[in-house]
């Protein structure tokens, strides 16, 4: 490694950090658990809504037709994953906390001009961000066919060979769509950010390598195959310390190059930042878009994680002026987007969840805004409707899947919180938590 970290910061990193628990998911590799620093008491900032479009716009991927049939357009029949019941129906649930009348103004400034866009031919998708590919044939079952892994792409790596394992083991599962987030962890397991010149080229080269495997070996094989590009940049366990967005975007620009020549008909998704970020996520993605973003992705990636919010809270500020995170700060990130005239570029939800708090357990910096299992389920099943009525921009949305029953983490560690299945203290096998079922069995209206 180009950096020599010294002793104390390496002595510091686990005790400082708190949350990045999603970053360690390759199949045939195991790295230590591992954490990052994570602030989420900055108030959203306002933005100036864009001024509403004068033509109907669809904002679709700029994906080539593949070998296999197109995916159908979404009609408002929805397919409901008829083998599980839930045990009651969850429904749209008011904020738990009143809403002040001072945020009314931020709330109306985060709008998206909604009226003007139509519901994409490649709208929403369902899928889940996944640690172990033995778990998906669960979540096919359920109707959710996309599937989000880590993929280590450092060079001294059996990448390929990972891949390869990763993606076969899919198949078996009748998993339709591949996410693979591309990133560098070093030999201690920690983010290796691939900031320099001489880095960039390498995780370019290889990600292209990765790619054109990929399509030679299992472009007939899946409907879509997609990369992220990276992981939360703006914090700055993921970029060594100093999260920059142009720098960013310089990775971004080189490697989606790189791709597109291995894998033309690949889709290629911005990494997208923690909504706790030490750099805010807002400012983040307007750095982005300031240094050139638009063009360069497929999709920009959004993590909206609901913090201690109903799915349907328009600021998450609350009444002290705290800023939290919120499922809908997607529209905020959208209205970033329309400000800069991106308005045909979708926002892929890469990783999501309510952290569903069990009560014997310290979660740390997320111990705030945990909710109950019930809620969990609620919120996620109307979170999803919500996305499908009033986001046409958004595409797939990935939550938070099997990291409690991974091996991996402690049932207290914000991972299995925010996990969606849960281990059976009694037998090894799996539960299904009441979020799981009610997203197994809920409506789906699938655009890919």
């Amino acid at each position: 490694m180009r950096r020599i970290v010294p002793l104390l910061v390496l002595l510091l990193i686990p005790i400082l950090a708190c949350g990045n628990f999603l970053s360690q998911t390759e199949a045939k590799v195991a790295a230590p658990t591992r954490v990052k620093i994570v602030r989420f008491d900055t108030a959203t900032p306002t933005l100036t809504p864009p001024p509403a479009p004068t033509a109907t716009t669809t904002p679709t991927p700029t994906r080539p037709a593949t070998a296999t049939s197109p995916p159908p357009t979404p009609t408002l029949s929805p397919t409901t994953a008829a083998s599980f019941t839930p045990t009651s129906t969850p429904s749209p649930v008011p904020p738990a906390t009143p809403i002040p009348a001072t945020v009314t103004a931020v709330a109306a400034a985060t709008q998206v001009t909604q009226a003007t866009l139509t519901v994409a031919q490649y709208h929403l998708g369902y899928g889940v961000q996944l640690a172990e590919a033995k778990n998906m044939d669960l979540a096919v079952q359920g109707g959710f066919t996309w599937a989000k892994h880590d993929l280590n792409i450092r060079k001294d790596t059996n990448f390929l060979t990972n891949a390869d394992n990763l993606l076969s083991d899919l198949r078996k599962s009748g998993t339709q769509h591949v996410l693979l987030k591309l990133i560098v962890w070093n030999e201690g397991g920690l983010p290796d950010a691939p900031r320099t010149g001489d880095e960039i080229t390498t995780y370019a080269k290889n990600a292209a390598e990765a790619a054109e495997f990929i399509r030679n070996r299992y472009g007939g094989l899946y409907k879509t195959i997609a990369y992220e590009i990276w992981n939360e940049p703006n914090l700055n366990f993921e970029w060594e310390g100093n999260p920059n967005p142009a720098e960013y975007v310089n990775l971004l620009r080189a490697t989606s190059d790189a791709i597109r020549q291995a894998d033309p008909q690949a889709i290629i998704v911005s990494g997208a930042p923690s909504p706790g970020g030490d750099y805010d996520d807002l400012k983040f993605l307007e750095g982005m878009y300031a240094n050139g973003v638009k063009g360069l992705v497929d999709a920009i990636g959004s993590h909206p994680y609901g913090g201690p919010w109903p799915y349907d809270h328009p600021t998450g500020i609350d009444e002290q002026g705290n800023g939290w995170p919120y499922f809908r700060k997607a529209e905020a990130q959208r209205a970033i987007m329309e400000q800069y005239g991106d308005v045909d570029t979708q926002i892929w939800a890469t990783e999501f969840s309510w952290l569903a708090g069990i009560p014997s357990c310290d979660f740390g910096e997320h111990t705030r805004w945990q909710v109950t299992p019930e809620q969990q389920a609620e919120y996620l099943v109307a979170a999803y409707t919500y996305a499908h009525e009033h986001w046409p921009w958004m595409g797939p949305m990935f939550v938070v899947y099997d990291f409690a029953v991974a091996g991996r983490y402690g049932k207290c560690h914000p991972a299995s919180g925010y996990s969606i299945l849960r281990p059976d203290p009694n037998t090894p096998n799996n539960i299904i938590s009441p979020a799981a079922q009610a997203l197994f069995a809920m409506p789906k209206y699938p655009g890919w």
